[in-house]
């Protein structure tokens, strides 16, 4: 099999689909730049990979760190079937419209598996998210970053996302981060960190979100969900396995309604939000 290795990015100027033919590794700022609207990246069961632009330093600032595929003020892209991996950030697409990722493996990158930058119309279907830990010199690992509004999270997995313990200050690890917008679905979901660890979210949304959170499974987390928005967090489980010292565990808390879930090992069930016909059990 063939493996290439660039020192420029891999460029996609034209609409239509474009398929991988290789395992790719760049160093470069970004590994895949898309110039072009409606394109679909069938990465063809082929792995994207950073190589880091320079080493760390030993203080000071950190150089822009690689993107592993960049599509930023795109519309109408598909990226599909394959892996993106040892990335600062595996895919970012701000100011972009109508994305797609789909079956993509974005476990191993180093701060956030893939940016939407509040990107509206977005689908997020079958991918992973595991093992991202937080790069060097910033203290927060991310699965999927700035969810915009009409967006749908859909029968994926978060697993392991937590901050890098070199890294100075509280730090925190959230599987998903809703932004703005109105009409997002986060559904069929699993969320997991192996062992129970404080200062992680499951999913976080902001104050100007109106977010349905349905049919997900999160485990371990300091707390599941976390919003200062309209939420109806209903028909999940929360399992919190061991006891979390020196932190305030709770299954949902923030703006909304808690209804029809089962929450399993926590302190606190919900709080801050309108509660219905949950099962609890300490």
């Amino acid at each position: 099999m063939r493996h290439e290795v660039r020192e420029t990015p891999l460029r996609i100027k034209s609409s239509g689909i474009h398929k991988l033919s290789s395992d790719l590794t760049v160093r470069a700022k970004h590994a895949i730049r898309i110039h072009a609207d409606d394109v679909d990246l069938d990465l063809n069961g082929y792995t994207v990979r950073c190589l880091q632009l320079h080493p760390k330093p030993s203080g000071g600032s950190m150089p822009p760190p690689p993107i592993g595929i960049h599509a930023g003020g795109r519309t109408n892209v598909v990226v599909r079937n394959g892996t993106v991996t040892s990335c600062w950030c595996g895919f970012q697409a701000l100011d972009a419209r109508n994305l797609r990722l789909e079956g993509v493996d974005f476990s191993g990158n180093l701060s956030i598996g893939a940016d939407l930058g509040e990107a509206s119309g977005t689908i997020v279907r079958g991918c992973t998210f595991a093992k991202i830990t937080g790069y060097s010199h910033e203290a927060y690992a991310t699965g999927l970053n700035a969810v915009g509004q009409d967006a749908v999270v859909e029968h994926n997995l978060f697993l392991d996302l937590y901050r890098q313990s070199e890294v100075e200050g509280p730090g925190e690890g959230v599987g998903v981060i809703v932004v703005s917008g109105k009409n997002v679905i986060i559904r069929h979901n699993r969320f997991e960190n192996t062992v129970g660890r404080p200062n992680t979210i499951g999913i976080w949304a902001r104050e100007d979100t109106d977010t349905l959170v349905t049919e997900n499974t999160l485990t371990n987390f300091e707390r599941g969900v976390a919003s200062l928005g309209n939420l109806t967090v209903t028909n999940n489980r929360f399992l919190l396995r061991e006891p979390l010292p020196d932190s305030l565990a709770v299954g949902a808390n923030g703006g909304g309604i808690a209804l029809r879930n089962a929450v399993d090992g926590y302190a606190v069930a919900f709080a801050n939000c309108e509660v219905h016909d949950n099962s609890v059990r300490s």
